[in-house]
């Protein structure tokens, strides 16, 4: 893997090679942008390029004017195994939630150590917007007085939840989303089948990181389960499938924020559905995303009521915002079933 195998961003692709072109990469960046579109795959490369031993941006060698780096010799493979002494990763622990500043202080202590094998030291947080405010705040000091050869990224998809005495310090690169054909060939060549493939590509929004890690939890099937279940809602049944729908998100959860952003998925399944339905009665077919099912968006476009899928797509909406700021998250799905029946079954 080097530079020229990351997909898309290319504006930052160019911002830094202006910066390296001119001498002036600089202490402290921020690479923003949604989850899985290549952030960290960048920050790794950009650390790469410092260390390899071609040397195209090691001091005192004349500059090739290139990012690229050979992927291959001993520096690039440790930094590719997370295994070089002047390369430091920061997590969110499997079990927390937050990045605490315990967490935060080592990988700052790195960065005033003397270099191992090099004239840098490289610290990168992945999921910076889950840095406690204590962590945030720990970081000014170094943000402040940085050491010399240091290099700090931290990579976000909320920006807003960086405190601003922390974003107005760095130099912001955006990152943006792929084309759906992009992140649909990408799966391909994963070996994803076509059609979990496209259906992937679409509701990932660009991110074939995300799009990856649905497919590593089987989440086609899921999606197929999930829309039959809803199709098969009855007045009977809907707090059953309520119950199912938190079980099943919560399976293997490291802690109540996974199990949130499962659920987020699940229901984006559902919207995905939902919208299908709509843009069948609309005459769009070719928009349609849920072609693995189509004899049953079929069906239900034909048996919901007029203006009842509009109703539920809104009841859908609702639910994500209620998932993000209500506690209990299985009293949140008891209400979309008990609403869902209450609109499709006569």
């Amino acid at each position: 893997m080097s530079f020229k195998d990351i997909k898309g961003q290319k504006e930052a692709k160019e911002f830094f090679q202006k910066a390296v072109s001119k001498d002036r990469l600089g202490f402290f960046y921020i690479f923003a942008g949604p989850d899985g579109v290549g952030k960290g795959l960048f920050a790794r490369e950009l650390a790469k390029s410092l260390f390899c031993e071609s040397g195209a941006l090691r001091p005192g060698k004349p500059s090739v004017g290139t990012l690229d780096n050979c992927s291959s010799c001993p520096a690039c493979l440790r930094i590719d195994s997370d295994n070089h002494p002047d390369v430091n990763w920061l997590d969110v622990r499997e079990s927390a939630e937050l990045v605490s500043v315990k967490d935060a202080r080592p990988l700052q202590d790195a960065l005033y150590l003397k270099p191992a094998e090099g004239p840098f030291k490289v610290a990168i947080v992945r999921q910076a917007d889950r840095l406690s405010i204590a962590a945030a705040n720990s970081l000014l000091k170094t943000l402040e007085e940085p050491p010399p050869g240091a290099l700090l990224i931290l990579l976000a998809a909320a920006l807003e939840a960086l405190p601003a005495t922390v974003r107005s310090r760095g130099q912001v690169v955006r990152f943006y989303p792929l084309p759906r054909d992009v992140v649909e060939k990408m799966l391909c060549q994963r070996g994803l089948g076509e059609e979990e493939a496209r259906y992937l590509a679409a509701i990932s929004q660009g991110s074939p990181g995300r799009a990856l890690e649905i497919a590593q939890r089987d989440g086609f099937q899921e999606k197929r389960n999930l829309v039959e279940a809803f199709a098969h809602l009855s007045k009977e049944n809907d707090l059953k499938v309520a119950e199912e729908l938190y079980r099943r998100a919560g399976k293997d959860a490291q802690n109540s924020m996974e199990r949130r952003k499962r659920l987020l998925n699940l229901i984006t399944y559902l919207l995905y559905f939902y919208r299908d339905i709509y843009l069948l009665r609309e005459e769009a077919q070719g928009l349609l995303v849920n072609e693995d099912q189509g004899d049953l968006v079929r069906r239900l476009s034909q048996r919901l009521k007029s203006g009842a899928v509009e109703k539920i797509i809104t009841i859908l909406l609702e639910t994500k915002r209620n998932l993000l700021y209500h506690s209990n998250q299985h009293l949140v799905l008891a209400v979309l079933t008990k609403e869902i029946v209450n609109l499709a079954v006569p």
